[in-house]
């Protein structure tokens, strides 16, 4: 399986409640791109599964009008802020094994899945920025059952 992990784009700084934040327009810029720059690669996700955060809805529906899901974009509470990496082994669990699935959320929570995938001890040995891009090749959902492919911020995609 592969997993694509996510981070939202730039977004409004608290000028309304957390959950309604929407996108600047850098964010909107940012989550095309991320369509774009995934559709360049080749990585086709058969399944976007995002946050139910307006922000991380944003991206993921911006990247998605590029990458065209067969499913289209799925809200999942389970990767809401405060997400644990269980969680997303969970709902790896209900997807085929040999599918692509791009998930969409949040920080801190992202970088302490990232860190679990590969069984690292610190979340801080990855740093999502926001609209940052990971692959990882997951033998199995689970704690040190995946390799990072790669981890892309921002700039390199642009």
């Amino acid at each position: 399986m592969d997993l694509i992990v996510v981070r939202h784009a730039d977004a409004e700084h608290e000028t309304r409640p957390d959950f309604d934040r929407k996108l600047t327009l850098k964010g909107e810029k940012q989550s095309a791109r991320i369509g774009k720059f995934l559709a360049a690669l080749g990585v086709w996700p058969d399944r976007i599964i995002t946050s139910p955060l307006v922000r991380a809805r944003q991206t993921a529906d911006l990247a998605a009008a590029l990458l065209k899901p067969e499913k289209g974009v799925e809200v999942d509470e389970r990767l809401a802020c405060g997400m644990q990496p269980d969680d997303v082994y969970a709902m790896l669990h209900e997807c085929d094994a040999g599918a692509c699935v791009m998930i969409v959320g949040h920080e801190p929570d992202l970088s302490r899945l990232c860190s679990d995938i590969t069984a690292m001890e610190s979340s801080y040995c990855f740093e999502m920025k926001k609209a940052s891009v990971a692959r990882f090749e997951l033998e199995r959902p689970g704690r040190g059952g995946g390799m990072l492919c790669w981890l892309v911020p921002p700039k390199l995609h642009s």
